[in-house]
């Protein structure tokens, strides 16, 4: 479920303030050198990476791995996934929700958003507000090395204004210029400008020249204005229940933020762990009703 990587944030010479803020703020990183950055990873250009912050024990969880589980318990607690059913209408109904598909519907006592990029539609689609949950745009590319170039065991390297990343990925170096461009819900590609200066930001910052992309997507991340996730019952209509603004952290949070809204869900909220508490009201979606 998590194979073992390191993070690498590396800092040109003009970003070394912003490197040591980050430092300041966030614990568990060792400041390392230029020259041990690129003993790291030897692709790093010397003239781009001045200093660099970094950090061990980290992982990548496998994401279809930690999905295919949520779903076995899903199953196994009585759940049932409807596919290709997009919300076209919502209604209050005997005091709950009445949600309209193309060819069915479905009546519940609460509804819990949890639509990702299109949480905000759908709160708008129940007469609600949105929240302001903006989706935002990132763009991905697969690159392949030469062989002899490459490491799958390289860190995941982060530029400390997060200008780019990259990271080894079943072979390929996944590259990002860790685009956050506001967009429509809707089914994402990339822009040809955001890929451009994917390649121009890799190859400043490495020593490689790039003639080839295996392969580009982009997808959608979604924020409230304050960039923290939105988790609880609408001040509104306490029977639609929120659980987004993930901003991309989805499936990391998945655990902690599904105990939060299932403790509010279930009125349990007071068997939460004591360190668990303060987020139910740092993340209410009261927050952000002017």
């Amino acid at each position: 479920m998590l194979r073992s990587r390191d993070t690498l944030f590396v800092a040109r010479q003009d970003q070394l303030h912003q490197l040591s803020a980050f430092q300041e703020e966030i614990s568990g990183f060792q400041e390392i050198s230029g020259g041990d950055a690129i003993l790291r990873v030897p692709i790093l250009n010397a003239d781009s990476v001045a200093a660099g912050l970094l950090e061990t024990g980290g992982g990548d969880l496998d994401v279809d791995a930690t999905l295919q589980g949520f779903l076995r318990l899903l199953h196994q607690r009585g759940g049932v996934l409807h596919c290709q059913q997009e919300v076209h209408a919502l209604s209050k109904r005997s005091g709950g929700w009445l949600v309209i598909t193309e060819d069915r519907e479905f009546y519940c006592e609460t509804l819990v958003n949890a639509a990702g990029s299109w949480a905000g539609e759908l709160g708008r689609l129940a007469g609600l507000s949105d929240l302001g949950i903006t989706p935002r745009l990132r763009t991905a590319l697969l690159l392949r090395l030469p062989a002899q170039l490459f490491d799958a065991d390289w860190p995941l390297v982060v530029d400390i204004d997060e200008e780019f990343y990259f990271k080894p990925n079943a072979g390929l170096l996944l590259l990002s210029p860790a685009d956050e461009t506001p967009s429509a819900a809707c089914d994402a590609q990339p822009e040809e400008w955001d890929i451009a200066v994917a390649l121009d930001r890799f190859q400043r910052a490495s020593t490689l020249r790039i003639s080839r992309i295996e392969h580009k997507w982009a997808g959608l991340r979604s924020f409230a204005a304050d960039r923290e996730f939105v988790v609880g019952f609408d001040p509104i209509d306490k029977g639609f229940s929120w659980l987004a603004g993930q901003g991309g952290y989805g499936v990391q949070t998945a655990p902690g933020l599904a105990k939060l809204s299932a403790s509010l869900l279930l009125n349990a909220a007071d068997r939460l762990p004591e360190q668990m508490t303060p987020y139910l009201q740092v993340l209410s979606p009261e927050r952000l009703i002017d």
